[in-house]
């Protein structure tokens, strides 16, 4: 599904996969985070992720990267599940 990851002003387009109640993995289709040279993510690895359901709309959620994969994207921990705001 897409989605969109910000962090410190800076913003990452791409798609969720393997999304779980406790993370997801997002893979980045921007070519500067494809590339591995990901800025926000390493810079701040606290950010928002917003999902853009197939059904109900856009959905926010405050998100934590715990992992970078260079060329492929970056899985993120998703906080506070039942606080996940509709923008």
């Amino acid at each position: 599904m897409r989605a969109q990851f910000r962090a410190d002003g800076s913003c990452c387009d791409g798609t969720v996969r393997e999304i779980s109640a406790a993370g997801a993995f997002f893979v980045a289709t921007d070519d500067v985070a494809a590339s591995g040279e990901l800025d926000a993510p390493m810079a701040s690895p606290h950010g928002v992720v917003e999902l853009e359901l197939p059904t109900d709309g856009p959905v926010r959620f405050a998100a934590h990267v715990v992992r970078v994969e260079p060329g492929r994207g970056f899985a993120l921990r998703l906080l506070g599940g039942a606080e996940a705001r509709r923008p």
